[in-house]
């Protein structure tokens, strides 16, 4: 069983442009001379080379500069990774450029996200009343939209100017709200200074730095970080823990930083061991999970799962009908129907696909839902039989040119065929249980599969194993693209089943 998630590689790499762009190295006279430099041509700031690190092991490099370009002040990051995910090697590599002008108002930005062989990019520009033009390509598909960037959200060079003012003391605490480019979101930032420390940093060396807390909060997800900063608050030492795994970032040379990496199976420190083995009767039937206490919001609600609260514990029943009905109303059933930058279902190789899929379903079957959405898991589940397990978050359009990936990548298509095929559908991400996975037994392991709406209820769909099962246990629902997996990247590492059994006939007769 292959099964993927790859959301907090993306989510590592914002919280790094937010620490990197918080730091300043030229004079207040420095800035004026930029301001009045006009049309100057390209001039280096600064420059800084990190090693990654994931539980201790060496996973790749980051590389920070800032320089002014025509005026505008240049904030770039790279960030590039070697990982594993189910045994399959995959390499990660995201650049991301903010501009501002001399007063330190935002002009552009854009983002470079490439997953083994899949890219994307976008691209925004911004007007002086803060009206951003944006310009997202995904598998050679580029569509443009609008978003107006609200007064009080601050690009690198601003966040800069306030944490001058503000911090550098202890017990300052300094907030701001930053853009999150990968998201096209605005986060909330508290950064909290607490005292200085002599650290020794990678490369052995002792320095005095300020002992920092900063917390992202993202929607439905907050993540808190802790660095060891220089007076131009600098990162030197940063350090994070989330979805199981230990995520450090630290200042070194050049060559340590391009050294070898260490790739490690994101996906191994995800999984939760089952109390016991399921069997196909358990699967085929209905399943009641307990949970150790967690949030209510972090397990959703769904037309076959219910999530129940206890005092210390949260119960959790997964059938074909345990959940609620719902109805769409005009504005969510238009919601699950329409194209994104991932699920390109108004392209025409799109709709041919779901056309061709469909027409073996005589004419007078075709508004039974159910028999549409089982003929499209089908034809995805062939379409991508025997494919490259190697690739990273692909498009629908990438997957139906190019068959290639894990349970996103026939999630996503199935989406988008049968958005094509006029059924309101959404993306769910959460966990399925395996036998045996990458020598683990016995667990649940990450997954994705997709839900469609028919008859008053959400129905679940899953091509990447052999459909829907009490198995399933959903997180999130309605992810049209990777990098807004919150939920996912929030619980993913901290669940943990305390106990499951079968639900009785009564139980499933209600």
């Amino acid at each position: 069983m292959k099964m993927t998630c790859i959301r907090l590689t993306f989510l590592l790499i914002s919280m790094l442009q937010l620490w990197n762009t918080c730091h300043a190295k030229e004079s207040t006279k420095e800035r004026e001379n930029i301001a009045s430099a006009g049309t100057q041509s390209t001039a280096a700031i600064e420059q800084h080379w990190r090693i990654v690190l994931f539980d201790g092991r060496k996973v790749g490099h980051a590389f920070v500069e800032r320089r002014i370009e025509n005026g505008e002040f240049i904030n770039r990051e790279v960030m590039d990774l070697d990982l594993k995910r189910g045994g399959s090697e995959i390499k990660l590599y995201t650049e991301q450029v903010f501009r501002e002008n001399a007063k330190h108002q935002p002009t552009g930005f854009a983002v470079r996200m490439r997953a083994s062989q899949q890219e994307s990019l976008i691209q925004g520009t911004i007007s002086p009343d803060r009206q951003m033009q944006i310009t997202q390509t995904v598998g050679g598909v580029s569509k443009q939209s609008k978003l107006a960037l609200a007064a009080d959200v601050l690009f690198p060079e601003a966040q800069i100017k306030k944490l001058q003012e503000l911090g550098f003391k202890p017990g300052a605490v300094v907030t701001f709200k930053a853009f999150d480019p990968q998201n096209l979101d605005v986060l909330n930032v508290t950064t909290a200074f607490l005292t200085r420390k002599l650290i020794e940093d990678y490369g052995g060396k002792k320095k005095m730095l300020f002992d920092v807390k900063q917390t992202l909060a993202y929607p439905l997800v907050s993540i808190n970080a802790q660095a060891y900063v220089d007076d131009q608050f600098t990162p030197i030492w940063h350090t994070m823990s989330y979805s199981g795994i230990k995520h450090q970032i630290i200042e070194t040379t050049r060559s340590i930083a391009l050294a070898p990496n260490e790739a490690i199976d994101i996906m191994t420190s995800q999984t939760i061991p089952s109390p016991r083995v399921l069997t196909a009767n358990d699967l085929n039937s209905g399943l009641r999970y307990t949970f150790k206490r967690i949030d209510s919001n972090d397990i959703e609600n769904t037309g076959e799962q219910k999530v129940v609260e206890h005092q210390s514990t949260n119960s959790v029943d997964v059938c074909q009908r345990c959940g609620s009905p719902q109805t769409l109303a005009s504005v969510e059933y238009a919601k699950y129907l329409r194209a994104s930058s991932h699920i390109q279902s108004d392209h025409p190789k799109i709709i041919q696909a779901a056309g061709s899929a469909i027409d073996v379903i005589p004419i007078t079957k075709r508004n039974d839902h159910r028999r549409v959405m089982q003929t499209l898991e089908n034809y995805v589940r062939e379409h991508m039989a025997g494919s490259d397990k190697n690739a990273g978050y692909a498009s629908a359009l990438e997957v139906l040119n190019f068959p290639a990936g894990d349970c996103t990548e026939h999630a996503i298509l199935l989406v988008a065929l049968a958005r094509a095929a006029r059924i309101p559908s959404r993306m769910v991400i959460g966990f399925a249980y395996a036998q045996n996975y990458e020598n683990q037994t016995n667990v649940f392991v990450p997954h994705s599969w997709v839900q469609a709406n028919f008859n008053g209820r959400w129905h679940s769909f899953d091509s990447a194993l052999k459909g829907f099962d009490s198995g399933h246990i959903a997180i999130e629902t309605g992810v049209d693209d990777p990098n807004r997996a919150y939920k996912m990247t929030n619980i993913s590492g901290n669940l943990e089943i305390v106990d499951l059994r079968a639900l009785t006939p009564a139980e499933l007769a209600r």
